[in-house]
């Protein structure tokens, strides 16, 4: 808000084109077929996160505990 009392107003696609969101996006995609993490998040979608049999659900966290340490780097790094 200024002196006047004007209010910033934006629209959503103006807000989208302004923080370039689906440019970011595609480049996060291609970054994430490149390296594999994609095949690698898919695995893990097979398994079920909301399971109330013990075995299961311990099975599943390892996995993610696992996948979560090999995307890490890729996760935690600046990007822009």
């Amino acid at each position: 808000m200024d002196n006047n009392g004007n209010k910033l107003q934006y629209t959503a696609p103006q807000r989208k084109r302004e923080s370039k969101t689906k440019t970011n996006q595609r480049i996060l995609l291609e970054e994430r077929k490149r390296k594999g993490i994609i095949e690698k998040e898919t695995e893990l979608s097979l398994q079920n996160s909301k399971s109330v049999d013990y075995e299961k659900f311990k099975t599943y966290l390892v996995e993610k505990n696992k996948l979560n340490k090999e995307t890490a780097d890729f996760y935690q790094r600046e990007t822009w």
